[in-house]
């Protein structure tokens, strides 16, 4: 922790702790979730997709 703080600080770059996770199995960032197995997607999200509702007008089309 201490080596990527340091390198934070000499590069000038922040964390905001509001927005920080340290210590956790897994974080969860657009759409995709990160741990120690890799980078896999958010199965929440695709479930979203598959039970989006079906367009049935040419106006909800344009407006998807």
């Amino acid at each position: 922790m201490k080596l990527v703080f340091d390198v934070l600080r000499i590069n000038q770059l922040y964390a905001k702790k509001i927005n920080s996770s340290f210590g956790v199995p897994k974080v969860e960032c657009l759409g995709h979730v990160i741990s120690a197995n890799g980078v896999s997607v958010d199965y929440k999200k695709i479930q979203a997709i598959i039970e989006w509702p079906v367009l049935k007008s040419l106006k909800a089309l344009r407006g998807f």
